[in-house]
Formats: structure tokens, sequence, C-alpha cells
């Protein structure tokens, strides 16, 4: 098994270009709207268009209401979810899509957590400050 990069958080052209010059295997867009990394449809629609085959799309979600979710993966040809947040498995495999989930390490997850999530595809361990959500940059 190898280990497979995400550049995540992508919100120009160049820095696309440079994550998969240096050969990213997934590049993520941010769809929570109080991160400064956030895009919105029409900018998330042009960087999918510029993303080469065999590069995994994947859209990043953090506690949002499922109607923005669905109008997200409606709209854009994501390969993968990630939900960011405090999501329940339910949740997560409700929009019938598969998906990763991330967990922050900043407050003692613990194999709990991982356990909790066998739907999931993948999971993500974050290391964000305690107290804060999602990815740190």
């Amino acid at each position: 098994m190898r280990t497979r990069v995400k550049i995540c958080g992508l919100t120009r052209e160049a820095d696309l270009a440079v994550a998969v010059e240096a050969g990213a295997d997934a590049v993520g867009l941010v769809f929570h709207r109080s991160s400064p990394r956030f895009v919105d449809l029409a900018r998330a629609e042009h960087l999918c268009r510029l993303t080469p085959a065999f590069v995994t799309l994947v859209g990043l979600f953090l506690d949002e209401d499922p109607v923005w979710v669905e109008e997200v993966i409606q709209t854009l040809p994501l390969d993968l979810l990630q939900f960011h947040g405090t999501e329940s498995p339910d949740y997560c495999q409700s929009f019938g899509r598969r998906y990763i989930k991330a967990l922050g390490l900043g407050g003692g997850v613990g194999v709990e957590a991982l356990a909790a999530h066998p739907g999931a595809a993948g999971v993500l361990l974050d290391g964000h400050p305690p107290g804060q959500q999602g990815g740190s940059g």
C-alpha cells in the first residue's frame, strides 16, 4: 500500500497546476463557506475542468446543510467527498458517494472514532489546533 497525497484548499489555477505537476494524487476543493479557502460553484467548475484525468477531485464539507452538499455534488464531477466535522456515519453515507472522514487529532481522538465510520473509503488524520475545526492549511 502506498501513501497518497492530497493537496487541499486550492482556489487558483496556478496552485492547481503546481499540485498536479508535483504529482498530487488528489486535489481538494473546500465548500465550507467560512473557510478562507472556500470556492464557490462557478470557480470550482473552472478548477474541475482544469484537473487532468487520474487526479481525484475531492469536495470538502464541514457540518454542512445536506441541501448544500447535494447542490455541490449535482453540479460538479467530484470523485470523493470529505467530511471534516462532526458528521455521523448515516449523514456521510446519505449522499450515495464514496467518502473519507477527517478526524482531528487535537482533541484526543481514539480508535473508537476510527471504528465509528466503517463505510468510509478512508480516514484522514488532521492535526488542527485544539478547539478549531478543519485543516490548518
